[in-house]
């Protein structure tokens, strides 16, 4: 597991984390409902400044998205103008998928996982949401909802809130990692055992939903 990690993960930390891909963006179709998203794996035109990348994000994303047989998409590469992961999605006529958007946070001690309803209610999610928490606590994740840092709008140029101003529709939720529950160079038996299995057991469960 770690070396297939270690293998995904070196197109985005290539260039100094502006990724090594030809394209920004790479769906990978599944024919699934459900597509796991990581728009942040590597640096990122945003505001008028480079952002860093969401370690980690396009690795998990894409081992999950393999082991699982569900779509994902992913950015691969730095683009000097911004564009974004809605935009993509709007070119390839894919926004009636349901987006569980992947992201990277800093580490908090009284949780590790942040859910992000955007512009919406969370009531818009509620099964979703009851989702995260029951796989959550069997892996000891504790999530906290609509955090002011990760709410899912940042400036409207989230995902989340962009799929709901383009689509009307609860089709994207926003779902931030800690530093810790990423990193399997420093941390990975906290990857292996508690955030590769949550990852996998929460999107085939959301799937089974949809």
């Amino acid at each position: 597991m770690l070396s297939r990690l270690s293998e995904l993960n070196d197109k985005y930390v290539q260039n100094n984390g502006f990724g090594a891909g030809e394209a920004a963006f790479v769906f990978t179709n599944r024919k699934s409902k459900l597509v796991l998203s990581a728009p942040h794996a590597v640096k990122t035109h945003l505001n008028g400044q480079v952002k860093p990348a969401d370690l980690f994000t396009g690795a998990l994303v894409e081992f999950v998205g393999e082991k699982c047989n569900i779509s994902t998409l992913v950015r691969t590469s730095y683009q000097d103008k911004e564009y974004l992961a809605d935009e993509f999605i709007k070119e390839q006529n894919i926004g009636e998928k349901f987006f569980l958007d992947i992201h990277g946070m800093v580490d908090y001690e009284d949780f590790e996982l942040a859910v992000g309803t955007g512009l919406l209610e969370a009531d818009a999610y509620q099964k979703a949401i009851k989702a995260i928490e029951v796989v959550g606590q069997r892996y000891g994740f504790r999530k906290v909802l609509n955090h002011p840092h990760y709410s899912g709008i940042a400036g409207m140029k989230a995902l989340t809130a962009r799929m709901q101003m383009l689509t009307g529709k609860p089709l994207a939720l926003q779902l931030e990692i800690g530093r810790r529950y990423r990193d399997f160079e420093k941390f990975p038996l906290k990857v292996i055992e508690k955030t590769i299995p949550f990852l996998q057991e929460l999107v085939l469960g959301l799937e089974k939903q949809l």
